[in-house]
């Protein structure tokens, strides 16, 4: 947080503490701006986008995530609701006995310099619609960033005012003493094969699935840990989930689960962390030979190269082991520091290398979903808190889903060198995403869901399922473009990862939500097609000339060469691919909206609400006991894969 001490614009208070502590360091500076009730903007953070109803009558917002549920009214999306956090560099402490506290982002009725961030006219309204500026410059169907068409030419070129906003209150600021303040965090790690390179892909390196398919978990091993095959090869997805461990607040209760075919879903905790010599020779690792117990690198001798490590050998087995898996989470679940360490080390332990097998993504969130849902008590309906999250990090959908097709019919991706081959079921899941999706929504959506998705290469594109669970639950959904990004400059990995983490963080407590009308362009038709993936670039500004440190947010850091501000969202440059594009998609409702008579035909509506132009797979499940055979739903489908 301190690249921006130096800001030309910095608010002057933060110079006074500053000078008051002499030659400090900037960390000092700002707990004396603490002391002084300072809590200057930082930055504006435009995470999430989706599909929405605005009412500028009204001033109000609903988001329309997909086709009308059983019981909800139909909706018509006419606009985008933006998940927008404004944080600043200082916590928010609303309690002096709130050590460690890490809520950075500003809350309705937050003090801001002088004034209080407020929606009510009552209070003189220094949040309003008037005051969120939206500056759309590119709008279409979503392609990766490395593609020249990737924003090159748009449909809808415009500048917005906003139609509505309001703050949505999750949870109250950190309070130690009051329980609805602390909050509650399940975070799923995908650990299927496709993370480590056992896939099957169109890639000449990566071409032999008979020795790379996911379909073989319990027989098949990966080309090496973390090559080129795999989606991640910097281990984004622990390092996301231990940067998360390590930013909530010392009273948020945490779990981490791991999800593979193979061990199906599983705690990311272990109790083998012990003080290790990380500069001993080769043989001699633990130094003494009977190592400390540690919770963290404090608790050894890391001046002597000691260092707190959990590892775990193939085949053995720790505490968390040797129980059911029930009481492993609830042994896994808790906000003490030495739960936060089996977390910490265990996610690094059990998710770094070798994961295997696919993806059972519905069951891992159904898991996530059961445990918070029966052993976490309901949020305050007016204080909030208490709040319940899932995030979800993953380098691609669920595919263990039939929808995921059922054989190989890519001569370049066929299974054990036989065209056709059927493909072995996927024992480890038994949710699919209409019954997760049901069940969640007959409980009224009590668990926000939030997703980085982690592209892959088998699973290069946004995946519309995930973004339907974020956008119905009040969640978030980030996509990190990672197959794009220079391989050997781990910077944009961890820029990315970054982003990702600080947009979850921050929406634990809550989010401002801006909702804008898109008026409909007369020469292209409707800006928010159904059944497609789009992806939108340009910037949405919150300003009001009386919050004095705002102005500073939208000017870059002294000194900057290559500035990429949260407000903004674009797919990069040539030199750095990263893509910030928001990723959005207004679902289709029937097949008919996508040119189709039946769900297994040529441009179907698919269950995640994206039109498809390819038949369904056959089997894939079509209705009251009928199943997809050759483009049509039948009754049954002879000498298809079983």
């Amino acid at each position: 947080m301190c690249r921006r001490a130096a800001k030309s614009k910095r608010m002057l208070a933060l110079w006074l503490a500053a000078l008051a502590v002499g030659a400090a360091g900037c960390g000092e500076a700002e707990q004396a701006a603490e002391s002084m009730s300072v809590r200057p903007f930082d930055y504006v953070h435009v995470v999430s986008a989706f599909p929405a109803l605005v009412d500028p009558q009204t001033g109000s917002s609903v988001r329309v995530c997909g086709a009308p549920l059983p019981g909800e009214p139909a909706k018509s999306a006419n606009g985008l609701e933006f998940v927008v956090e404004l944080v600043s560099v200082v916590p928010a402490r609303t309690s002096q006995s709130c050590t460690g506290d890490q809520d950075l982002g500003f809350a309705e009725g937050d003090h801001v310099d002088s004034s209080v961030l407020s929606t009510k006219a009552s209070q003189g309204a220094t949040v309003a619609p008037a005051m969120f500026t939206l500056h759309v410059a590119c709008l279409q169907p979503w392609t990766k960033a490395s593609d020249s068409a990737a924003c090159a030419t748009s449909s809808f070129d415009s500048k917005l005012t906003a139609n509505a906003v309001r703050y949505d209150r999750v949870s109250p600021h950190c309070d130690p003493i009051k329980t609805n303040s602390w909050k509650n965090v399940v975070i799923l790690v995908d650990h299927s094969g496709s993370t480590s390179g056992q896939v099957a892909i169109d890639s000449e390196s990566c071409l032999d699935a008979k020795h790379y398919a996911e379909d073989r978990p319990d027989a098949v091993k990966a080309p090496g840990q973390f090559g080129q095959c795999g989606s991640d090869k910097y281990f984004l997805r622990v390092q996301a989930a231990q940067r998360l461990i390590d930013e909530l607040n010392p009273q948020d209760r945490v779990m981490t689960l791991l999800f593979n075919e193979l061990q199906g879903v599983h705690v990311g905790c272990t109790d083998t962390m012990r003080c290790r010599n990380e500069n001993a020779p080769p043989g001699r690792f633990e130094v003494p030979a009977a190592p400390k117990m540690c919770r963290a690198d404090e608790d050894c001798d890391w001046k002597g190269g000691y260092r707190c490590v959990a590892t775990l050998a193939p085949g053995q087995s720790d505490g968390f082991d040797m129980v059911e898996p029930a009481l492993a989470m609830a042994k896994c679940f808790g906000s003490t520091t030495e739960k936060r360490a089996m977390n910490h080390y265990g996610i690094d332990a059990r998710g770094r290398y070798n994961g295997v097998g696919r993806a059972p993504v519905y069951e891992a969130v159904h898991t996530a979903f059961a445990f918070l849902n029966s052993t976490i008590a309901a949020p305050d309906p007016v204080a909030g808190g208490n709040a319940k999250h899932i995030v979800l990090i993953a380098d691609g959908p669920d595919t263990c889903m039939p929808s995921d097709d059922f054989h190989f019919a890519d001569p370049k991706a066929q299974f054990a060198g036989k065209l056709g081959e059927c493909r072995s079921p996927c024992t480890a899941s038994s949710v699919t995403y209409q019954a997760l999706r049901a069940e969640m929504a007959a409980a009224q959506w009590p668990v926000q869901i939030h997703v980085i998705q982690l592209q892959s290469p088998g699973h290069r594109e946004p995946n519309a399922e995930l973004m339907e669970l974020a956008c119905r639950s009040g969640g978030t959904y980030q996509f990190v473009n990672q197959l794009d990004l220079a391989q050997d400059d781990d910077d944009n990995f961890y820029r990315a990862l970054g982003k990702a983490v600080g947009g979850v963080r921050q929406a634990l407590n809550g989010t401002w939500r801006a909702g804008f009308v898109v008026p409909t362009s007369a020469a292209n038709g409707p800006n928010l097609p159904m059944g497609q993936l789009q992806a939108m670039a340009g910037e949405l500004r919150f300003e009001n000339p009386m919050f004095t440190s705002l102005a500073g947010v939208y000017e870059p850091p002294f000194g900057a060469v290559a500035w990429r501000p949260l407000f903004q969202f674009g797919p990069g440059t040539a030199a750095d691919m990263r893509d910030d594009r928001l990723m959005l998609r207004a679902a289709c409702a029937t097949d008919s909206d996508c040119g189709a008579s039946d769900p297994c035909a040529p441009n179907h509506c698919t269950p995640g609400g994206l039109c498809q132009p390819k038949a369904a797979p056959d089997l894939l499940p079509c209705g009251d006991s009928k199943v997809c055979c050759q483009g049509v739903c039948a009754s049954d489908c002879p000498g298809a894969c079983k």
